[in-house]
Parts: structure tokens; C-alpha cells; sequence
């Protein structure tokens, strides 16, 4: 999660967020269902999220935004409780098994186990029409479950992207970055060189593993995954979904892995504005830390983004994570915390795009909201070009799984793949311990 504190960190200096604003520029009512309790007594409803850097446009926002209902709602009074994202789960497992919880909390869709174990409580009928009929494919699978229950709003939606080095690109011999796998593989082999000592000068197709716990080597696996027609790391009820085109991809690993092209041996995130990576897959937000850690010269020169490709021309995939907002099934005040969710996904701006909605485009996200991407996707691709395919992939892009097994799905696919390319494992017998692992994670 440094990494993207980091982006956002940046982007603060970079973006301007219209946060002070807020007052004059919303245009939707603070109080849709009248802002007062049901039992006309003040209510204190508290809101536990991953937002906790104070100079972060989106805490800014996130925190505007909860003034704006509070001063208009003395009824329904909102406390941001931050806790920082390594912590977030364990925080909301074992506060609601304690009878702490909080009313509302912000959390990531992979973490299927929240519905499982009765975390989570069901929306009212408006909020799922909402939810179903207004936000985009990725964030509406992420937050449906395997048995079609509504999570709550999503919140942040993350798309994935191939970032290659246009200089080490052309002098491999594509003036335009790879199509396929074979050419994926090709321009990774072409790239990677070493000195006469065997140190790596440059890494043609790193994995990556800094974002979410370090689990982020499942990110570019399911991406290229979902470009040969994947649609979910399990099946609806928790068992391995990877089948015969996961096992050549495992395989063109194995051999990247052989031929030196693919190695932890550098940081990609410290070493591609340096020169020293071809290409990885990474999520959009890397787009504005690249642009805050280069010259603009060397950023213009070298960073390249495209679709990530699949087995044949032709084919594109992406993997989204996924952030929602829902209500504790153990809050005693679920009516009130639904409605201050319901303004709070609402409540626009004067060019009509929603206040959160349109401070995720500004920090270089894809907004959930389709009326949101209709409205800024075209300002946000012109204004930052490299961002088009992250746009184009909110359309494809492929949810993580959210079957109570979810993350130990993600955990096990992470594993395989450190295991293969840290110890030269067999694709066969990585494919083999992954499906074991996700197999038996689907049944405890």
C-alpha cells in the first residue's frame, strides 16, 4: 500500500481538487430523507475506512463531504474513524465479532468472507437498484456476490495496464508495444540484459508485489488471464477456476523465468524511471508516480501504457480491484447509515458529476459511476493520454473473486507464482499446489 500512498501523496501537489469548494459547488440535497432518526434522538454513526493520510485529496474530500451531512443533518451526526489498509480487515473482522463494530466501513471486494460471516448487511431496494442500474461492470461485479448479494457502493475502482520503456521497446524491435503472448514474451527476452558479471543492466517483464499486502504478483497473472476469456479466479462456489490457457501462461512464466527475462532481481517500481524495465502490468494510479518521480523530458520519452494482450490478436484483458462502502449487519442504526450512503454517492457538482465520483478522476482512478465516466472520461484522457487504456479496460476488465474464499484464492494464485518464480518450479506442479490450495480454502 506504499506505493500508492505515495501516488496520492504526489498527486496532492499535482491535482486540483476543488475540496474547499464543496459548500458552494454541491448541487444535491444534504438531507434526502429528511437528515433526522427514525426515533428523533441524535444519532452518531461511525464510518471506518483505509483513508488516513490527511494530505490526500481523497481523505480531504472524503472528510468535506461528511461535514457538508453533519452540518446539515443534527440528527444524523457521521465520525470518520481512518485505520490504515494493512490493518482494515482483521480491524473490521474482529470488531464486529466483538460487538464494536462500526455502522459503515469502506472495504476491499475480495474480501468475500465480510458477506460469508454475516458481516455485511443487506441494502434496502433503492440502494440495489441503484447500484445495479448506475455503476460500471467492474465495480458491479466486485460487489455482487456468487449468490447475488449487493455488497454496498462501490467506492474505487483500479484498473490494470501494461507500462512498458518505449526506447527499450523500438531498440527490441516493436515500435509498438506487444499484441500477443508470444510477442509479450519476445520483446521480454529482447530487453533483458545483463553485464559481464551477470547483474541485470535491465529486466524485460518483472513481477510485481507491492500493492495489497504484497499479494500483487495475482494482479498481472489474472490480467493477462482475462485476455484469453477468464472471467474469475474460482467458481461460484469457492473451487479453482483455471483451466488449460492459466497453465500455458504459468508456462510462459516458466520460461521467462528460464530465460533471466523475468526476476525479482530489481524493484520495478524503483527501476523503470531509471531504464532498467521493459515492461510490467501494474494498476493506473502508477501512471501519475511515474510523472511525479521523472523529468518531464525522460517521462514524455520513455513511459509507454497499452492493453494488456492475450494468447491472440485481437484479445485485451484487465483485472479491477475494488473498493465499496456498506453497513454493518450489527449496526443498530442501518436505516440511518444507508441513508447517509445513498447522499454520499449521490450528492454532485455543478457539472453534474458525482463529488466523490469526480475526485477519483482527478487522482487518476476510474469512478464506479457510469453517469461519472460519460461525464469526465474524456478530460481525463486528454489531460493525462497514458490513462486511456486503464479508461477502455473498466469496460472488460475482470473482478477479483469475492467468494468467502476470495483472498485465500488470490493468496494461493500469489504464492504459485513466487514459488515458480523464486525456485523454478514446474508450471505443471505450480498449477497443481495453486488448485490444491484454492481447492481446500473453498471447503474451511
Amino acid at each position: 500500500m506504499k506505493a500508492k500512498q505515495h501516488f496520492r501523496q504526489a498527486k496532492a501537489l499535482v491535482v486540483l481538487v476543488a475540496v474547499a469548494a464543496l459548500g458552494l459547488t454541491a448541487c444535491t440535497s444534504a438531507t434526502p430523507g429528511g437528515g433526522a432518526s427514525s426515533s428523533g434522538q441524535v444519532v452518531t454513526l461511525t464510518l471506518v475506512s483505509h483513508y488516513t493520510d490527511d494530505t490526500s485529496p481523497t481523505k480531504q474530500t472524503f472528510d468535506a463531504l461528511i461535514a457538508q451531512w453533519n452540518a446539515a443533518n443534527p440528527g444524523i451526526q457521521v465520525v470518520s474513524q481512518p485505520v490504515q489498509f494493512a490493518d482494515l480487515l482483521t480491524t473490521l473482522s474482529t470488531r464486529q465479532a466483538g460487538g464494536q463494530g462500526a455502522d459503515m466501513f469502506n472495504a476491499y471486494a475480495v474480501w468475500g468472507q465480510l458477506a460469508s460471516n454475516g458481516v455485511l448487511d443487506t441494502p434496502p431496494q433503492a440502494v440495489i437498484d441503484d447500484i445495479k442500474n448506475n455503476y460500471n461492470a467492474p465495480a458491479l461485479a466486485a460487489v455482487t456476490g456468487p449468490d447475488g448479494q449487493i455488497f454496498g457502493y462501490p467506492s474505487e475502482v483500479d484498473t490494470a495496464g501494461l507500462f512498458y520503456n518505449k526506447q527499450l521497446m523500438a531498440a527490441a524491435g516493436y515500435p509498438n508495444p506487444p499484441t500477443t503472448w508470444a510477442q509479450l514474451q519476445d520483446a521480454a527476452d529482447k530487453m533483458t540484459k545483463m553485464d559481464k558479471n551477470g547483474n541485470y543492466e535491465v529486466v524485460g517483464f518483472p513481477p510485481t508485489k507491492t500493492f495489497d499486502n504484497d499479494l500483487n504478483t495475482a494482479h498481472p497473472f489474472e490480467a493477462l488471464w482475462n485476455a484469453s476469456g477468464a472471467k474469475s479466479l474460482t467458481n461460484p462456489d469457492g473451487t479453482s477456476a483455471l483451466d488449460s490457457n492459466a497453465q500455458t501462461l504459468l508456462q510462459m512464466y516458466s520460461d521467462l523465468v528460464s530465460s533471466g527475462a523475468m526476476s525479482e532481481a530489481i524493484d520495478p517500481y524503483q527501476a523503470f524511471p531509471n531504464g532498467q524495465i521493459g515492461m510490467f502490468i501494474e494498476l493506473q494510479w502508477y501512471v501519475s508516480t511515474l510523472q511525479s518521480m521523472m523529468s518531464a523530458e525522460d517521462f514524455s520519452n520513455i513511459v509507454g501504457t497499452a492493453p494488456i494482450p492475450g494468447p491472440n490478436e485481437g484479445q485485451v484483458g484487465s483485472v479491477s480491484a475494488v473498493y465499496y462502502l456498506g453497513v454493518s449487519a450489527a449496526s443498530p442504526h442501518k436505516a440511518e447509515a444507508w441513508q447517509f450512503l445513498q447522499w454520499f454517492n449521490s450528492v454532485t457538482n455543478a457539472d453534474g458529476a458525482t463529488t466523490f465520483g469526480e475526485d477519483m478522476a482527478n487522482g487518476g482512478f476510474i469512478p464506479p459511476r457510469t453517469s461519472d465516466d460519460q461525464l469526465l472520461e474524456s478530460q481525463a484522457v486528454a489531460q493525462q493520454p497514458l490513462l486511456k487504456p486503464f479508461w477502455d479496460a473498466s469496460s472488460y476488465a475482470m473482478g477479483e473473486s469475492n467468494t468467502p474464499n476470495g483472498y485465500a484464492a488470490k493468496t494461493a494464485l500469489h504464492n504459485g507464482i513466487n514459488d515458480l518464480v523464486s525456485n523454478g518450479t514446474s508450471a505443471s506442479d505450480t498449477l497443481g499446489k495453486i488448485n490444491a490450495a484454492i481447492n481446500a480454502s473453498s471447503t474451511s
